[in-house]
């Protein structure tokens, strides 16, 4: 894009389109999709998202188990931080939550006037 000389501040107009920012997280499964090259699954759904949306090729996760991964994707948060790294979970006798003054990402989410699933 070119700017006459003469002008001292260049405007550039955007036009911004508001989008509604979905995620979809899945665990235990696995590679057996059309877009992966998979020919005897058809998995057309899966295959036009990872065609239309963000596909992420080379994404990892701080802990190596699931619980503790979920922690730290929904807090923004390394589980050393938290105290979620050590795979608990409050169905058993010892009670886990986190403490008060964490905001989970739905909760960022609804605040900016996003539903979430979590509503």
């Amino acid at each position: 894009m070119a700017f006459p000389v003469w002008q001292e501040k260049p405007t550039l107009q955007i036009r911004r389109q508001q989008h509604d920012p979905t995620s979809s997280i899945v665990e235990d499964m696995s590679c057996n999709f059309g877009y992966q090259g998979q020919g005897l699954v058809n998995t057309p759904h899966v295959d036009r998202l990872a065609k239309e949306d963000a596909m992420f090729n080379n994404a990892y996760v701080t802990a190596p188990v699931c619980s503790a991964s979920r922690s730290a994707l929904i807090t923004g948060m390394y589980q050393t931080a938290t105290g979620a790294h050590n795979h608990r979970n409050g169905r058993k006798t010892i009670k886990y939550t986190l403490p008060a003054q964490i905001k989970l990402i739905p909760e960022l989410f609804q605040k900016a006037g996003y539903y979430t699933c979590t509503q």
